[in-house]
């Protein structure tokens, strides 16, 4: 009673001077009060029979199978004056609300107007709840858990439902709450690392639009809960609105993921309460779908929707186990894979006591009632902090929990393993395998189809190409019983075509997919998961450490650990390729790769050397029946520039090293010649690489000893097949700088000449008529000079 006197001054009035006044703060402490007297009047059943998902009970009172508070009829007669006390303030309150629409011209929308409707909001939904009869009717239709209101000690009806539907209309249909839709959308495709995170704002303004929306969905869910409404358009008209907000924000352009050099100090206050919003607004979607029979989402929204899903779920930390598992149960408008669900929520809070505790805990901390896990909210809370209390051999059961997951959550899938360890038979075995290629299939369908969605920046394009094609690749190493499987394949290539692209930037490229295997080796990272902030904030450290060459071709600007963990891959790659993967376009597409961005030479060369065997294994089985079409031209012409138009950029050493020793002569009569007829791709790359060394070399540097000498070992070190080939090519392509300018053709220039000598077998003849094919030391200096004058 003191605590309502003490609130009459800022509560008896329509119109409180929002600036000074302490009334959201009183209609905030009465909603609580109106949830308290909710979970004291529910009887909680927890049958024994639940699914693991769904029975996360901890309490020895209700391990059991029953809870229930047992009320004293002091208690009782609390409750109902609690009810009768608050009635006239729910009563102001709703009245305001209803006359928010009328007064949507007055005064300008700030904060603490926000506040405090939001603030009237939840008083009056929470009150409604309090005073509702009926079963709630998600949970009642679980066979495992529901929840009932005991009819003893509950709000006296007060409110009646049609001027709370007039009142829900009025917010919805105002100034105000479209403001607020537009304030947390803003961010709904962001990650917590992008610069919209960074940047100055109203930080007051945006948590209490986040409060306001979040307030009108569990308006919403009273009114809905309470029996009372047979006409539903409230939620159809909400409906509409939250989906227009949707589809207008989803079409921003992309974002800087680069972190900006003043850090705001409350962006975990930020993200966490836009995480509360954004989840909120997924759940209402998905719970309204189920209440609107036949009113089914386009398309275009269902993408938005899927991208948002992602992108909040990469944002949660720990305590937000419980906005994860909304998400995760967002089951019928099909926005994440029945297996990825599966997956992920066992994770979250079934693969260990330690999940278990956790998720237990985001329940209560974040008062989640309805989610019928035994459960009463914050009144059961022990403490305050976002991770439960866990006894060592809790944490060393479960040393990696799931949140955070990171922006790269969906990818992290593609590069996860396969658990055997536990397999007793072979049937178990096929399970297992059959279970994983049903996972990986989903999380590949969901990239490739967000990638092919053009009307917004999807949450798969929002990541680096290269980090793409990183985790894409370790596919490959998930065995052969995925690799073989057709439409993972087709998928794969699908997305190959994209993420390594000619209009890609391949340094850019190159680089993300370096610090994508970097991130993924146990060796740096004890912990896998980390936040999207804290990557950031790493790249920051290794952009400052590693300057990047701009020189295409010679980026061994590494650190020890990035050229390791990347050679490691390599290795790993190459082995997989020698045991089953050469038999498989897709494999070969992913070995390729490394010839068409401008990776290490060191890695290169480590690469040809490790397949040295089986390097005629590089060509597909369409280029090998017509090794002489145009589509070869294309992936030869991508494999000698990298990205880089420049003609004159000279490769590395050590790569054309590599390339003269896979031509080179054999000391063994029984070895096999590496001819255009058994290398295939890889011979008219190598034989394309050293021309194009040999034509530079006469134009640019014939004056450099050491480079005369390099280029006469490599060259005299070579079979006399591809020895002629190389000088033929070298001097048609010399003689045609006589007829033509230098142009940006260079590149097919050449690549005409080579399949001249090489595909169709042309005579290179000079003008006086003698071959330009020396066979000894003489020869090949007079061949020099002679080349020399072009």
């Amino acid at each position: 009673p003191t605590f309502i006197s003490l609130s009459v001054k800022s509560l008896s009035i329509q119109y409180p001077s929002v600036g000074t006044s302490c009334a959201a703060e009183y209609l905030s402490a009465f909603a609580i009060i109106c949830e308290c007297v909710r979970a004291a009047t529910r009887k909680i059943v927890n049958h024994n029979n639940a699914p693991d998902s769904r029975r996360v009970t901890f309490s020895q009172e209700a391990k059991g199978g029953h809870l229930k508070v047992a009320l004293t009829m002091e208690q009782k007669e609390v409750l109902c004056k609690a009810g009768m006390w608050l009635e006239p303030f729910a009563k102001i309150a709703l009245n305001s609300i209803e006359s928010l629409s009328a007064d949507k011209q007055r005064g300008k929308i700030d904060a603490a107007t926000i506040k405090l409707v939001a603030a009237r909001t939840r008083f009056v939904a929470s009150y409604i709840s309090a005073s509702t009869p009926t079963l709630l009717g998600d949970a009642a239709e679980e066979e495992n858990v529901f929840l009932e209101l005991l009819s003893e000690g509950r709000f006296e009806r007060s409110l009646q439902i049609a001027s709370c539907i007039s009142a829900l209309m009025s917010i919805i249909n105002s100034t105000l709450f479209d403001h607020c839709l537009t304030v947390i959308m803003g961010y709904a495709y962001s990650f917590d690392d992008s610069d919209l995170f960074f940047k100055s704002c109203n930080e007051c303004e945006e948590a209490s639009a986040c409060a306001m929306i979040k307030a009108t969905f569990m308006f919403a869910s009273a009114l809905v809960e309470s029996g009372e409404c047979e006409d539903r358009s409230f939620i159809m008209r909400l409906r509409q609105i939250v989906i227009i907000s949707l589809m207008k924000n989803g079409t921003i352009a992309q974002e800087s993921s680069e972190m900006l050099q003043n850090r705001n100090t409350s962006l975990l206050a930020r993200v966490a309460w836009l995480n509360s919003a954004h989840s909120a607004v997924l759940q209402f979607l998905q719970s309204s779908s189920e209440l609107i029979n036949g009113d089914e989402l386009s398309p275009a929204t269902i993408g938005r929707m899927k991208s948002m899903c992602f992108i909040v779920l990469s944002r949660l930390q720990p305590g937000e186990e419980v906005f994860a598992a909304r998400i995760l149960r967002l089951d019928n408008l099909s926005l994440i894979p029945v297996s990825i669900r599966s997956i992920l929520f066992k994770e979250l809070c079934s693969k260990s006591t330690r999940a278990r505790k956790q998720y237990l805990h985001s329940i209560l901390s974040h008062g989640d009632l309805l989610d019928g896990e035994g459960t009463r909210g914050p009144f059961q809370l022990e403490s305050l902090r976002c991770a439960a209390s866990c006894s060592p051999q809790d944490r060393e059961e479960d040393l990696t929990p799931l949140l955070p997951m990171g922006k790269l959550c969906l990818l992290h899938i593609l590069s996860s393993t396969i658990n055997i360890d536990d397999i007793r038979n072979y049937d178990e075995l096929a399970q297992r395998t059959n279970d994983a290629k049903r996972v990986i299939l989903d999380a590949l369908d969901t990239l490739l189809e967000m990638e092919n969605d053009d009307q917004i920046v999807t949450y798969a394009k929002k990541i680096e190409n290269g980090t793409k094609l990183y985790h894409l690749m370790n596919v490959a190493l998930l065995g052969e019983n995925l690799i073989r499987d057709d439409n993972i394949q087709r998928i794969i290539c699908a997305l190959l075509s994209s993420y390594s692209s000619s209009s890609c930037d391949t340094k850019v490229t190159t680089k993300s997919f370096v610090d994508a295997c970097f991130r993924h080796s146990e060796r740096h990272f004890g912990n896998k998961h980390r936040s999207n902030a804290d990557e950031s904030v790493v790249q920051r450290a290794v952009d400052d450490q590693v300057p990047c060459d701009d020189d295409v071709g010679t980026s061994d600007n590494l650190s020890d650990q990035e050229t390791r963990s990347l050679d490691e891959f390599v290795n790993d790659l190459c082995t997989n390729f020698i045991e089953y993967g050469a038999q498989y376009d897709t494999f070969v597409r992913f070995v390729r790769v490394f010839f068409t961005l401008p990776f290490p030479s060191s890695v290169i060369s480590s690469l040809i050397r490790r397949l040295r065997g089986v390097l005629h294994l590089l060509t597909y089985e369409q280029e090998s029946s017509n090794i002489g079409s145009n589509d070869v031209k294309k992936e030869l012409k991508r494999a000698l520039t990298k990205g880089c138009s420049d003609f004159e950029v000279i490769e590395p050493t050590d790569i054309l090293d590599s390339f003269a020793a896979v031509l080179a002569k054999s000391t063994d009569a029984n070895s096999r010649k590496f001819d255009l007829e058994c290398g295939g791709f890889f011979y008219l790359l190598a034989v394309a690489s050293l021309s194009r060394n040999l034509i530079l070399f006469i134009l640019h540097h014939f004056s450099n000893s050491g480079m005369r000498e390099a280029m006469h070992r490599r060259l005299m070190s070579l079979r006399e097949e591809a020895f002629i080939s190389i000088l033929s090519i070298a001097g048609q392509y010399l003689r045609r700088l006589e007829t033509q300018r230098r142009s940006e053709d260079d590149f097919d220039n050449l690549i005409s000449i080579l399949f001249d000598a090489c595909v169709h077998r042309t005579s290179i003849i000079s003008v006086d008529g003698d071959s330009f094919v020396p066979h000894s030391d003489y020869d090949w200096s007079a061949f020099l000079m002679k080349m020399s004058k072009f």
